[in-house]
């Protein structure tokens, strides 16, 4: 679940001078001088990635065909642990009334989920990053059926590294600004063509939250804080960035039309979660996590911009729905 907000912070309807107002008006003043620092440092411009073959080296692992493959299994693997566990649970969360009791019930079925389904995913990168379980598979797979299938390089990007998801968070600040600032100008062209006012928190699990009539338990914040923060980032970026980027790579041989394919489909996919105002964010973030992965090479940097750029997004959530941030 990726987490976006969606605030008119301003409008005439928002307290002035609030903390929320503050932050969001630094982050929009930065976000120019980013992309033109990115435009001149040959981060984003049209000939960036013009050495085709030095890209295209890191997804030669694997067909396209596998590619596809791993991201259907990644797509398909953490949805059935989830519904493993909510069929262990009985009467949740439909038996529940309430949407609070049903959101602390989907919200601990995804924690529990997630402490299944990340360990899960470091141990499958390190081990298709080093190459450990190839030999095995092979003494398995007939050859020549084994050809297709067995990598023929280390995908080392894939590759757990402290220093390049540290490095993500870091570029996440970065990220952010830009973000925001499509953010804003799609909520406003909404709001001039609709004549309607955005929704300050345009995505349901903030909304329930950060209700002021919604009563939490003790664990729900810090349950919501490790999905959001530690989970959809490690399985998103996986899926995304990690095998259909890798996929999508292979077959069109073009880094930027990779970028700008898996970034729609990042995109599509929060399509039935997301108001429409949001998805010009979800292609931004999707496009400069694309960037990240073929600048550094390594998919720990987009894990890092990933849980960056969310944790921000709920901090943001929090103060809009302050006191200090309400909307009048």
């Amino acid at each position: 679940m990726l987490t976006l907000i969606f605030a008119q912070l301003t409008g005439p309807t928002v307290v002035r001078e609030s903390p929320a107002e503050k932050i969001a008006f630094i982050l929009l003043a930065m976000a120019p001088l980013i992309v033109l620092y990115a435009w001149v440092h040959n981060w984003i411009q049209p000939g960036t990635f013009r050495d085709r073959e030095a890209g295209l080296k890191r997804v030669e692992s694997f067909s396209a065909a596998v590619w596809a493959v791993l991201t259907l299994v990644a797509l398909v693997i953490p949805g059935l642990i989830q519904a493993l566990i909510l069929q262990s649970q009985p009467g949740t969360p439909t038996g529940m009334s309430g949407t609070i009791r049903q959101f602390h019930a989907v919200t601990l079925v995804q924690l529990l989920g997630f402490a299944v389904v990340v360990p899960m995913i470091v141990l499958v990168c390190q081990q298709l990053a080093t190459g450990t379980w190839a030999p095995r598979l092979r003494e398995l797979i007939p050859s020549p059926a084994h050809a297709s299938v067995l990598p023929s390089t280390k995908p080392g990007f894939l590759k757990f590294s402290w220093h390049e998801l540290f490095v993500g968070l870091g570029l996440s600040v970065l990220v952010t600004c830009v973000v925001l600032l499509v953010g804003k100008v799609s909520t406003s062209l909404y709001a001039f063509f609709t004549q309607q006012a955005p929704n300050a928190l345009a995505h349901d699990t903030l909304n329930s939250l950060f209700s002021s009539t919604a009563s939490h338990p003790g664990w729900v914040i810090p349950a919501v804080i490790a999905c959001v923060v530690i989970g959809a980032p490690v399985s998103e970026e996986l899926v995304y960035r990690g095998f259909l980027h890798s996929g999508v790579l292979k077959a069109v041989r073009s880094r930027w039309l990779a970028i700008f394919i898996s970034s729609a489909l990042f995109t599509a996919v929060h399509i039935p979660v997301a108001q429409v105002y949001a998805l010009p964010m979800f292609f931004t973030l999707g496009v400069a996590l694309g960037v990240v992965l073929e600048k550094r090479g390594n998919l720990w940097s987009c894990v890092g911009v990933h849980a960056g750029f969310n944790a921000f997004q709920l901090f943001l959530a929090a103060m809009i729905a302050s006191p200090a941030g309400q909307v009048r």
